[in-house]
């Protein structure tokens, strides 16, 4: 994970901006999950901490949001330009997709509902889920595709 100053604004300071709902900003965030799941997390391309904050620095991709209760923008553990330049690239890096409940998979269904608004009102930007494994792609494909998100949300395995 590479070491930036830059614009990244604190969750408060996120969600009292003003401005227009669209485009990527970056907040202060922690790595969250198990020792594997940080380090995968930190360690996808154009993932950086804030030298002045010492956090991790998520890109968060802005959105009106249908809920009037929810945050106007989503999280994301990094982001960097596609190779032609024709998108910016929001990586969400995970283990594996948390589908193993009911309850697991109504909130994982809630955040590709959240994720497919971002991606509808923000073109030029695409979402990947990015997993350190290939069955653990293909599962969290399977889902993906059963509940149609397949147009919003690209899955992907990390290279080591």
């Amino acid at each position: 994970m590479e070491e930036a100053k830059g614009n990244v604004l604190s969750s408060k300071q996120a969600r009292g901006l003003e401005s227009e709902n669209r485009g990527v900003i970056y907040v202060q965030g922690n790595l969250q999950g198990s020792e594997r799941a940080r380090a995968h997390q930190s360690g996808g391309t154009g993932a950086f901490s804030d030298i002045e904050s010492k956090k991790f620095a998520d890109p968060a991709l802005r959105f009106d949001n249908p809920n009037p209760r929810g945050l106007s923008f989503i999280r994301f553990d990094s982001a960097f330009a596609a190779a032609d330049n024709s998108h910016t690239v929001l990586v969400d890096s995970k283990t594996k997709l948390a589908t193993w409940s009911k309850r697991t998979q109504k909130k994982t269904l809630n955040t590709l509902e959240r994720v497919k608004h971002a991606v509808i009102q923000n073109p030029g930007h695409k979402v990947m889920y990015e997993f350190d494994s290939e069955e653990a792609a293909e599962a969290a494909l399977t889902f993906i595709r059963k509940n149609g998100y397949s147009q919003y949300i690209e899955v992907g395995i990390s290279k080591p």
